[in-house]
């Protein structure tokens, strides 16, 4: 004879709290993390998401596909920008030389080759500071999300 759980009123509570977690990741992270973000650099601010799953299923957000799509927690979230250059902004871009194909014609070469270089861009880290400025509201946002759902 020991205690046993009740397993409908654990997944209904389980199900409020990543409810919680979503309300958190949507209303709060994501701003957040937009309002890091760099200025200039077009509609990369609205590229940022947030996808909250509860046992491999989405509770809120966009689908998303990939080897980041499942996971063995039974809650988590994907905070992700769907815009190819979001890695270049967070981590910045050292010197290089840009390819041909890739480069814009040059009038100026007059056909010559010509070697072209990127000089690199600096960090602008906005994902990392965008969450650690909503750490004093995670566990409140969580709990309020979570009684509403119950």
């Amino acid at each position: 004879m020991g205690f046993e759980f009740d397993q409908d009123a654990l997944a209904r509570v389980e199900s409020a709290i990543a409810g919680g977690v979503h309300v958190w990741a949507a209303d709060i992270a994501v701003p957040s993390i937009r309002a890091h973000a760099p200025r200039k650099t077009g509609r990369y601010r609205r590229t940022i998401h947030a996808t909250t799953f509860w046992r491999n299923r989405i509770v809120g957000g966009p689908p998303v596909r990939g080897r980041y799509a499942k996971s063995k927690a039974e809650i988590w979230v994907y905070l992700y920008t769907t815009s190819p250059v979001g890695h270049l902004l967070e981590g910045g871009t050292q010197r290089h030389d840009v390819s041909r194909k890739d480069a814009v014609l040059d009038v100026r070469a007059r056909g010559r080759k010509r070697r072209i270089i990127h000089p690199g861009s600096r960090r602008f880290p906005h994902f990392g500071p965008g969450i650690l400025a909503t750490r004093g509201r995670i566990v409140s946002t969580i709990a309020h999300g979570a009684r509403a759902r119950l």
